[in-house]
């Protein structure tokens, strides 16, 4: 597909070479990276992955949509050994049809932490969560295993049956596109101080509005993919390294989610770590979300930052110690996080109060200017 993608075949190439299996579709591709982070560059005349291996996932970025023929000789799935090691890594599907990855992978469900698609999906079995279904022939997935294991496939003429479940869809927040890398997010049934209506859609925000994941809730433990900026974009379309993320949910109406504790991880992200919410509540979203000023104590420039949840006109206004206001300013701003500076060098020594009015919003931080 057009951007990210993870891809596999079940087909033994008679040219295993990347160059050569790719070759009908170079022009389109951007990229390709195998599980050790080694790269097929056709603009640099780099291959560092060499041949395809059998059971191998692969991670392309194309510039646009394109079919991709391999031919070769039909692997029989029964007869290959996948030596899956301890940690991430990337797996292909060795199967000519669909087949429910719950079934497929009892074997080795012990030494399972988590599979993930490359929608970012994930098997994650200590949650019961599902939301891949099937594996299927010409997908890839990255697995992070507790200790390292053997695994085989069945045979293509073992019959497995197929997974029943069934993605719901967004209808208010729109569904990221996939980038290069992704972390996933899971709030068990048990966290939720109110639990939401079923369908209620979350949505997961970096501090200047950018939506880096999303998911439907269905009464039970909810799985989020939150992605990561895509180094090759020239536009900000994920999280940064480190950077903290903003849960809100909608089920006609948007609300804030308060995480209150994490049992695992945190709000930032991390390329594929894992974060699992204790404890958390919904309330209304303000039309100010951050407010803070610096540095204080000041001497000259008083730097003021604000989080507005939709454009508005926002007033700041600071008064003396005896109510008497010395300074005030007003102007439009867009949603997201802003930034204002006041010059308070003429102002004397001493404690004032800064006063921020947007919309609903209405806060006073105390200031202290010294000389």
């Amino acid at each position: 597909v057009q951007g990210w993608s993870l891809i596999s075949t079940y087909i033994d190439p008679f040219e295993p070479l990347v160059d050569s299996v790719f070759a009908p579709v170079v022009g389109q591709l951007v990229i390709l990276k195998d599980g050790m982070g080694n790269p097929y560059w056709p603009q640099f005349g780099l291959n560092s992955i060499g041949s395809l291996i059998i059971g191998q996932a692969y991670q392309a970025r194309m510039l646009i949509t394109q079919i991709l023929s391999v031919e070769g000789t039909a692997v029989q799935p029964e007869n290959e050994i996948l030596a899956i090691p301890q940690g991430w890594s990337m797996m292909g599907y060795l199967r000519n049809s669909p087949a429910d990855i719950v079934t497929l992978l009892s074997p080795i469900v012990s030494n399972i932490i988590i599979i993930k698609d490359g929608e970012g999906n994930p098997y994650w079995p200590q949650w019961g969560i599902n939301v891949i279904g099937n594996m299927a022939p010409g997908k890839g997935y990255q697995i992070n295993l507790s200790a390292s294991a053997n695994y085989t496939y069945p045979a293509n003429s073992a019959t497995i049956a197929s997974s029943k479940y069934q993605q719901v869809e967004n209808s208010h927040f729109i569904k990221p596109i996939p980038t290069e890398h992704n972390m996933t997010v899971c709030i068990p049934l048990s966290a939720w101080e109110t639990i939401p209506v079923s369908g209620a859609e979350i949505a997961i925000f970096d501090n200047n509005g950018v939506l880096a994941g999303t998911a439907v809730f269905n009464n039970t433990n909810l799985a989020i993919p939150v992605w990561g900026n895509d180094s090759y974009s020239t536009e900000k379309d994920g999280l940064l390294p480190g950077e903290e993320f903003i849960l809100k949910t909608w089920d006609g109406s948007e609300k804030l989610i308060v995480v209150e504790n994490w049992v695992e991880g945190d709000d930032n992200y991390e390329k594929d770590k894992l974060a699992v919410a204790g404890k958390l509540f919904q309330k209304e979203i303000a039309d100010v979300l951050s407010f803070q000023s610096y540095p204080n104590p000041v001497n000259t420039k008083l730097n003021i930052s604000f989080f507005l949840n939709s454009e508005k006109e926002v007033q700041l206004i600071l008064f003396d110690q005896i109510g008497q206001k010395v300074w005030e300013g007003s102007q439009m701003f867009s949603a997201g996080k802003n930034e204002k500076s006041i010059d308070v060098s003429k102002f004397g020594q001493g404690t004032y109060f800064l006063s921020l009015n947007a919309g609903n919003y209405r806060q006073t931080q105390v200031i202290n200017i010294v000389r």
